[in-house]
């Protein structure tokens, strides 16, 4: 009941005031967790569509395509080591995905259209893929295509990527693009070439040259020697290398119970086998795959296994 003089009027205005205000910023803040909600999903979206894109690689032994992608990302590609578990963490702003893939890219993939590539590692038999991204306005210059690994890595390259096989540019102009020495001299003369990437390559090992430090690492075949000229820098390459190295040991363990297996149930080729389960036990293998000479030995007996008529190791 209203006592004479005085009315309730304002006291009900101020109370609707502040209630609705209070409604409209719970609200307000809703609809904004909302639509960041919903800008996270379709980041996440983003990054799926990409791997989903590259699980189409995984039975190929040389496959190339090209990635349109729905709006112009910023996908980092890199290298994780978290409680000890090596992986591939492909991220788009907040949203990421970690999986197993050796996946390797030169730097953010920020282009509407990507160029995805893979390759099989076999060491004779196939212990997985090694993935190429790369935007596809970047260039890869070779400096020269004279000696058997210049002409190889070059003519190998599919033509989908911009390639060169000298170099005739002004690093400091390279923006994001790739250099590929065969001198190491050149290559360490040409380190502080803008944000272009330098690395110097051999028979036996590929070197990183950055503003600051050099990185030195082997590799192991054709397809890890891509994916250090791929690699962002000399970090990601032995993340990624060692990530693979594991792989080999693991599928080594599988062929080597594999070859127990058949060396037990298979009288005359058992010798065979056996060969080959102490062939895939030695260290020297393992540990130094580069060794074209154990790869050939495991050729020639999987070979020996079919002229016996017994069942083939791979």
């Amino acid at each position: 009941m209203e006592k004479r003089g005085v009315s309730m009027f304002p006291f009900v205005l101020i109370f609707v005031i502040i209630a609705g205000a209070v409604i409209l910023f719970f609200f307000f803040g809703f609809s904004k967790d909302i639509l960041r909600q919903g800008k996270t999903l379709n980041n996440l979206e983003i990054v799926n569509l990409l791997d989903r894109k590259l699980d189409s690689f995984t039975l190929a032994k040389n496959a190339i395509n090209t990635f349109d992608m729905p709006a112009k990302p910023e996908i980092k590609i890199n290298c994780t080591d978290e409680f000890g578990k090596k992986k591939t963490r492909i991220q788009f702003k907040e949203a990421k995905r970690d999986t197993y893939k050796l996946i390797v890219a030169p730097g953010l993939l920020k282009e509407k259209r990507l160029i995805g590539w893979t390759l099989a590692w076999e060491y004779p038999f196939k212990i997985d893929n090694f993935y190429y991204l790369a935007n596809d306005n970047v260039i890869f210059y070779f400096q020269g295509t004279s000696g058997n690994l210049a002409n190889m890595l070059f003519n190998n390259l599919p033509q989908r990527f911009k390639k060169f096989s000298t170099i005739n540019v002004d690093l400091n102009r390279a923006n994001e693009n790739v250099f590929v020495y065969y001198n190491e001299v050149d290559a360490r003369n040409s380190r502080f070439g803008g944000n272009a990437k330098v690395i110097f390559v051999d028979n036996n090992k590929v070197v990183f040259f950055d503003r600051e430090t050099e990185i030195s690492e082997e590799y192991w075949g054709l397809p890890m020697l891509y994916s250090a000229i791929f690699a962002e820098n000399g970090h990601e390459y032995k993340c990624i290398k060692n990530m693979a190295h594991k792989r080999l040991k693991a599928m080594s363990e599988i062929y080597k119970k594999k070859a127990d297996y058949l060396g037990r149930n298979n009288q005359e080729c058992r010798y065979v086998y056996s060969q080959i389960y102490a062939h895939l036990s030695d260290n020297n293998f393992l540990d130094r795959p580069l060794d074209s000479r154990y790869n050939a030995v495991l050729v020639q007996l999987n070979q020996q296994l079919n002229g016996n008529k017994c069942p083939a190791l791979f």
